[in-house]
């Protein structure tokens, strides 16, 4: 018998294995994990582990619980949905009551502790990074969204030919007030920080850092030397290319950002997926390519006059984009550009197995996570 209660039990939660002992799960017989008979119904005895699609980081708390007898919410998932799973393993109601008052107590100590500052410099920081702190910071940071929104927008005025360049105009001089406000506030979120090297290392503060800076010394640059015709180009070119980034800025101030973030985490793990699209891709586009180039070499009324032509004309068949810009005169050219729509159907081939990974990856971030 106490050799059967010594065991050890395998669980996989949603591709994630966690391991305890038989002996841990019976100190609560009335739960899905600690009755054999409820229990069973998950069982694999080939692989001899149990499969639950739950989400691991609700039950990495929850077997906290038959370890301990505690059982505390995880800071990263809400309380509806935690009550959801320790409902799912029958944890009872007394139980969950218990968490739910310690965890109100919990949070009356963090919000006294976090949400009462006591220097100014707390105070700062909560205003400029906690907008639910008060109404005043509830409308600073709609102000924020929107002078970042408008700064796209007046970069992509300043494009079009009514805009005369050489004249210092309105538009110029509100870019200028907006860099000064956001490198002010900037400024003002380095001295109020509590943890400066955690800020530094941030990759949204990063990003933050080389929007703004640049941003503001080229405005007062192109402001000084608004009257000169003769401003390098480069520099203006370079300039615009730093002031795209405030769209990237945009998304920092939406709910959606660790949505984004996490999706890009996703690409980075099936990069090998992508890149065996890619070499597909680039092998169809050389092969085809040359072999429509060279099929149309004899008719000089073709506008397929190079490989690289030919290559374009095959990106174009494969994406089906079809611009009209480059076509092939002779049948053969055409027969090959036929077979080469055929085979782009097979070459998307590995985005299948991409596309799966991916939404694979996503549920199991999503389940853990409970991103909204």
């Amino acid at each position: 018998m106490d050799l059967l209660a010594n065991r050890r039990v395998c669980f996989n939660i949603s591709g994630k294995v966690f391991e305890t002992f038989l002996e841990t799960l019976n100190r609560y017989p009335f739960t899905l994990l600690g009755n054999d008979e409820s229990r069973a119904g998950y069982f694999n005895a080939s692989k001899n582990i149990y499969f639950i699609d739950r989400s691991p980081l609700a039950f990495e708390a929850i077997l906290f619980f038959y370890q301990s007898g505690c059982l505390i919410r995880p800071p990263f998932m809400t309380s509806e949905l935690f009550e959801e799973e320790c409902m799912f393993y029958n944890l009872g109601n007394d139980v969950i009551k218990s968490m739910k008052a310690r965890d109100g107590n919990n949070y009356k100590k963090s919000r006294k502790s976090t949400m009462e500052p006591v220097t100014k410099l707390e105070k700062i920081w909560e205003f400029l990074e906690v907008p639910e702190s008060s109404a005043l910071a509830q409308i600073f940071a709609v102000i924020s969204v929107i002078l970042a929104f408008s700064i796209v927008v007046v970069d992509c005025i300043v494009t079009l030919d009514i805009y005369q360049k050489p004249k210092m105009t309105v538009l110029n001089r509100f870019t200028l007030f907006s860099n000064i406000f956001f490198a002010l506030e900037f400024i003002a979120r380095i001295i109020s920080t509590p943890g400066k090297s955690k800020f530094i290392k941030s990759k949204g503060n990063i990003l933050d850092f080389f929007t703004i800076l640049p941003n503001f010394l080229i405005t007062l640059f192109e402001f000084k030397y608004t009257g000169e015709v003769n401003m390098n180009i480069l520099v203006i070119r370079f300039s615009r290319m730093f002031k795209i980034l405030w769209v990237i800025r945009l998304i920092r101030y939406s709910k959606s950002f660790v949505l984004i973030a996490t999706t890009l985490e996703i690409l980075a793990k099936c990069s090998k997926d992508l890149l065996t699209l890619l070499f597909c891709v680039l092998i169809t586009c050389t092969l085809c390519g040359n072999l429509i180039y060279f099929a149309e070499l004899d008719d000089k009324t073709s506008s397929v006059v190079s490989a690289p032509e030919g290559m374009w004309l095959v990106i174009q068949t494969i994406l089906t984009i079809g611009y009209g810009d480059v076509v092939p005169i002779t049948v053969v050219g055409r027969f090959l550009t036929a077979l080469t729509a055929a085979i782009g159907i097979t070459v998307t081939f590995p985005l299948l197995s991409f596309c799966g990974k991916f939404f694979h990856a996503y549920s199991k971030i999503y389940k853990a996570t409970n991103i909204k």
